[in-house]
């Protein structure tokens, strides 16, 4: 049987959405669903990022580009699941990339007989969470994107496969965050393939014992103090 594939994604313009629908099409992907959900407000206040990988006002809502794609676009929150149910069923959908989403809950996880696709800009278990980058720094962890099938816990489940960054001394934390980003599409393109070619994934158990939380400003300055070293460090060993 083809693969029918389902996104989740976000009803408003953003960078990894538009760039993971344009990888599924890139590969011939065709039966798509796009289940997109609403922007709300957060109840608790976000670290404010460090960087931005592109004016994200600038890019095609995701609507637009299902559009020009002929990909089915759906708006629902994420853990609707008698709608998801609906579409997925009419789709035959069997596996699932995320490309913007919170937490999927696991009677959604389970819609998916193959299951959900996460890509993660760190090492698993290591730098599960928020704050990966500052999570890699504090632990002295490699420099990785992993891409994995989630479970009911937050970035855990089953890993698929990893991508390494080259790092070097002179790097700045946007170069780094950067090229995480750009491993994680990297990822995406090799699990495309996979899934045109209705090729079966090589796994391994992710063993989580927590989820490392949200840092505050002052724990993230405190990580970066070590950032001189963990670069120096894998610079030369990639």
């Amino acid at each position: 049987m083809k693969n029918s594939v389902t996104v989740f994604a976000y009803d408003f313009r953003h960078k990894k959405t538009y760039d993971i629908l344009v990888g599924l099409h890139l590969c011939g992907i065709k039966n798509i669903l796009v289940i997109a959900a609403p922007k709300v407000e957060l109840n608790h206040k976000m670290q404010k990022k460090t960087f931005s990988l592109t004016n994200q006002d600038n890019l095609a809502h995701p609507r637009d580009i299902c559009k020009q794609f002929s990909y089915n676009y759906q708006v629902c929150s994420h853990d609707n699941v008698t709608e998801i149910k609906r579409y997925t069923l009419k789709s035959k959908s069997n596996i699932a990339i995320i490309s913007g989403a919170r937490i999927i809950k696991k009677n959604i996880i389970d819609l998916f007989s193959y299951g959900v696709i996460n890509y993660h800009p760190g090492p698993l278990p290591e730098t599960s969470g928020l704050d990966s980058i500052y999570w890699m720094i504090k632990k002295n962890v490699r420099p990785l994107a992993s891409a994995h099938f989630i479970n009911s816990k937050v970035d855990a489940g089953e890993l698929i496969e990893e991508c390494w960054i080259a790092v070097n001394s002179d790097d700045t934390l946007e170069i780094v965050e950067n090229s995480l980003y750009l491993a994680q599409l990297q990822l995406h393109k090799k699990i495309c393939k996979k899934i045109a070619n209705n090729q079966t994934f090589k796994t391994k158990t992710i063993v989580r014992p927590f989820k490392n939380s949200l840092m505050t400003k002052g724990q993230r300055e405190l990580s970066l103090k070590n950032f001189a070293n963990w670069k120096n460090y894998y610079s030369k060993i990639n």
